[in-house]
């Protein structure tokens, strides 16, 4: 498997984790996308997750589609301070600068990212809530990217970790 690929099948596991982890957010995934985690996936999420935290600071880049139009996140997340600094473009033009640290999430106008952020002043801030925006979903991604420890990968493909106690299909019938 290519690294492109090992990576897409990453982000795919990721996003089926946060959305199987989100409460009360409904799924937008149909019943047949959801599926469990394979052993090879389960393994490879908790080896990066813990590479990750390890380095420290990784840039990062993410696309996904919001009502019609192709987005970008592109910028820096810090795995052990848990912030993370970025540009978000639609359709190939910046538009926004976005902090995040895992609870809050700040945005202000912006067309390049700039000097490191040293306060909020002038800067949109609110809770990060997966349930409220794509954007804020790749985000907590995106944050939940990093682990202080190794992870058991029985424990990822059950669907606990970082609090997690279910998996997608938990608790239907």
């Amino acid at each position: 498997m290519t690294r492109r690929r090992a990576a897409g099948a990453l982000v795919a596991v990721t996003l089926l984790l946060t959305a199987a982890c989100s409460g009360g957010a409904e799924l937008a995934l149909e019943e047949s996308a959801v599926r469990p985690v394979t052993v090879a996936e389960s393994e490879r999420l908790a080896s990066v997750r813990f590479r990750n935290f390890d380095a420290g600071s990784r840039k990062v880049t993410a696309t996904y589609t919001d009502q019609g139009h192709d987005v970008v996140l592109e910028g820096w997340y810090d795995y052990t301070t848990h912030t993370g600094y970025g540009l978000v473009s639609a359709d190939g033009v910046p538009s926004d600068r976005v902090v995040w640290d895992g609870r809050v999430l700040a945005t202000t106008a912006g067309n390049h990212l700039g000097e490191p952020v040293t306060s909020l002043d002038g800067w949109q801030a609110g809770k990060l809530d997966a349930g409220t925006s794509p954007l804020a979903v790749v985000l907590t991604v995106l944050a939940g990217l990093g682990a202080d420890r190794p992870e058991n990968p029985l424990l990822i493909r059950q669907g606990v970790r970082s609090g997690c106690a279910r998996t997608p299909r938990a608790g239907r019938r």
